[in-house]
């Protein structure tokens, strides 16, 4: 699959034919579609009785995924904003009018706002919404779904796929996205994996005593 659609468009956009920036467009959905599938097992496990509490992480999961990356900015804003593709504008050498992020262009099939890759990617620390006794289980899933994100978007802008303002914006709605789903579903009453962070704990109170 390319991402240019003339040999011109490969000179104006050099970077993006490189190796890592092509790697992350042909595979930088899969981490946050993963994080997203999570949710199902989780849903299948609150099942059982003891561990219905669960049903709510996975729902968050599911629910968000198709909802924020699926739904709003796929299927939604893309298809009807209708803001052109950097490559496809005139001073980038194709043939449609720039449209700023703040207006709307004449519907296109596949439009430049927001960034679809680069939201899927961000999705990435949705688990940092969820709530975990170990202390750097929230930093550590919001400094990797943003780090990943973020390259994910220098992909798509390095090859003329995607405005820097389409990153950001992906950003936001995702970050809203999860946000909201969390407060909706009260999340934050389900505890992970609490018998495994109470062991940590004990390790770490025996150690210092020791």
């Amino acid at each position: 699959m390319q991402w240019v659609s003339t040999p011109q468009q490969a000179v104006i956009f050099p970077w993006g034919q490189q190796t890592f920036w092509n790697f992350l467009y042909r595979y930088g959905e899969i981490p946050g579609i993963v994080v997203g599938c999570c949710g199902i097992p989780l849903l299948l496990l609150s099942i059982i009785p003891r561990f219905r509490q669960y049903g709510r992480v996975g729902a968050f999961l599911c629910l968000t995924c198709c909802l924020g990356p699926g739904l709003l900015v796929n299927n939604g804003l893309k298809a009807h904003w209708g803001r052109p593709r950097p490559r496809d504008t005139v001073e980038f050498g194709g043939r449609q009018q720039f449209v700023h992020v703040g207006n709307l262009g004449r519907t296109l099939p596949n439009g430049s706002f927001p960034s679809g890759h680069a939201a899927i990617a961000f999705f990435v620390f949705a688990p940092a919404f969820l709530r975990c006794r170990w202390r750097g289980w929230r930093p550590v899933w919001l400094l990797t779904g943003l780090t990943f994100g973020t390259l994910v978007g220098i992909a798509r802008v390095l090859q003329g796929g995607h405005f820097p303002t389409d990153v950001l914006w992906s950003l936001g709605i995702v970050y809203f996205c999860c946000w909201l789903m969390a407060a909706a579903l009260d999340v934050e009453r389900v505890e992970l994996f609490p018998s495994l962070t109470e062991e940590f704990a004990a390790d770490a109170g025996r150690r210092q005593a020791a």
